[in-house]
């Protein structure tokens, strides 16, 4: 990259993330609203907040599970699943519901759209290039392996 496009490049990444904590703010102080707004979303794939069905969500930690499912809807419910914020009895359930009454499109709204554009095009480090080096340093015990089929060679 050359100098433009690593000063583009953090301008970019510093307006989103203002963006975000600016929006995290603001869905705190609107926290009731929030509530009633995700009951309503989720209520178009019958699915109950705190409710008897199996695939209804039970909510653990109110704050965290509301204000970080508005802010970032693409991870949000993933993450606080991970993080013991919620849960349900029959988690495919759920899934099912979310994607057969398409609730995901609820929260693919213009801003949220450009938002994640940027974020996943834009901003993406990945390249092909950049990839192979991740994937070495990370996943690539050639070394170890060589060392291994060295030794157990010799026998």
């Amino acid at each position: 990259m050359d100098i433009w496009e690593s000063i583009l490049y953090a301008f970019i990444v510093f307006s989103v993330s203002v963006y975000k904590r600016l929006e995290k703010i603001v869905l705190y102080f609107i926290y009731p609203y929030l509530k009633y707004h995700m009951r309503v979303k989720f209520g178009i794939g019958k699915i109950t907040l705190n409710g008897k069905n199996p695939w209804d969500i039970q909510i653990h930690n109110d704050r965290e599970f509301y204000i970080r499912v508005s802010n970032n809807p693409s991870l949000g419910l993933g993450e606080t699943y991970m993080e013991g914020h919620w849960d349900a009895e029959k988690l495919d359930d759920v899934l099912y519901h979310i994607f057969k009454y398409e609730v995901y499109k609820e929260y693919l709204n213009i801003v949220n759209r450009s938002v994640n554009y940027l974020l996943f095009h834009v901003c993406n480090l990945q390249t092909k290039v950049r990839v192979w080096e991740v994937g070495e340093k990370h996943y690539d015990k050639g070394k170890n392996i060589n060392s291994f089929q060295y030794r157990f060679s010799k026998l």
